[in-house]
């Protein structure tokens, strides 16, 4: 009895297989933890102080690199290229067999693990609003957009502070304008003064 080939096509980095619709997103997910052939990590546009936002970005099969762009506040942080070898077969190997198989029957199974696109770790980044802008051959391709908060009692304290903050500069502007007040009365009071 001939062998049944049955091919199987995991990915490496982030499901999918050739022919995946090109995007990008943020997630939680670190590189190397989402297994292949699971489905994609779930996308996230908020992230607290001190976690780790990741890039996904799928597809693109028929370019060799993107540029990425991060701005905070609207202003560029970083941009970086990276190469991208969506589609590329990364291992073919014969899976081993399975302990379920029934004993006449001998079923071979190839696992090939192919790119479907990259997971980019933007390490711990201070609070803000953030855009991503992924371009090919300098023309925007894909936008995302998440922002880092503080935490709850982290950002009560930022607030409390700023307020204080508030407080004293409009209180040494009340100073300044008390100290130019004594220095016109001062001044008129010398102008007024007969001289001996």
């Amino acid at each position: 009895m001939p062998a049944r080939l049955s091919v199987l096509v995991p990915v490496l980095l982030i499901a999918g297989c050739a022919g995946t619709p090109s995007g990008m997103y943020t997630t939680l997910v670190a590189p190397g933890s989402h297994l292949a052939g699971s489905p994609d990590p779930l996308a996230c546009d908020t992230f607290s102080l001190g976690q780790h936002p990741h890039v996904v970005i799928k597809g693109f099969e028929n370019v060799k690199e993107v540029d990425l762009e991060l701005l905070r506040d609207s202003l560029l942080a970083v941009r970086q290229t990276f190469p991208v070898k969506s589609g590329q077969v990364q291992d073919v190997h014969l899976a081993p067999p399975s302990p379920y198989a029934s004993a006449g029957a001998r079923q071979e199974t190839w696992v090939v693990t192919a790119s479907a696109g990259l997971c980019i770790d933007l390490g711990v980044l201070p609070p803000g609003a953030y855009d991503l802008a992924l371009k090919t051959n300098n023309v925007l391709a894909a936008s995302a957009h998440f922002k880092v908060t503080l935490p709850a009692d982290l950002e009560q304290e930022r607030v409390a502070i700023q307020s204080e903050r508030s407080r004293l500069q409009e209180a040494q502007s009340k100073m300044k304008q008390l100290r130019k007040d004594i220095d016109e009365e001062q001044h008129l009071w010398t102008a007024q003064t007969p001289h001996w």
